[in-house]
């Protein structure tokens, strides 16, 4: 770092207005093509929908992605509750087919569960 101070006259607009001028019509002239694009994209629905394409195509892709970890993960419990003895002994919900424990799903299936979480404490 020096103490000598920077010298910003050149870009001073004052100094030589002709000059500035033609700086400014020739960024215009350069940016027009994009800005109207834009203006014409952003003018329709379908303009704007399909801006958002790609990043719903991608979270779509991870909600594929995790349900088919999910489904994959709850197939072997489920092929073992189709036997005849499981089958006659214990049907599964889907609480227990995700690994909630039976108590805490016994629990969220009550009345109970809902009127304890939304009860008020003073």
């Amino acid at each position: 770092m020096s103490d000598k101070k920077l010298d910003f006259s050149a870009l001073d607009p004052g100094i030589d207005e002709i000059r500035a001028e033609r700086i400014r019509q020739a960024i215009a002239g350069r940016a027009a093509a994009g800005l109207a694009a834009r203006r014409r994209a952003q003018g329709s629905l379908w303009g704007q929908l399909s801006s958002f394409r790609v990043p719903v195509m991608a979270a779509g892709a991870l909600v594929a992605a995790a349900s088919l970890v999910v489904l994959v993960s709850i197939r072997p419990a489920r092929l073992a509750s189709h036997s005849s003895s499981a089958r006659a002994t214990r049907s599964q919900t889907l609480l227990e087919a995700t690994g909630v424990p039976r108590s805490v799903a016994a629990w969220m299936d009550s009345p109970a569960s809902s009127s304890t979480l939304l009860s008020e404490d003073d």
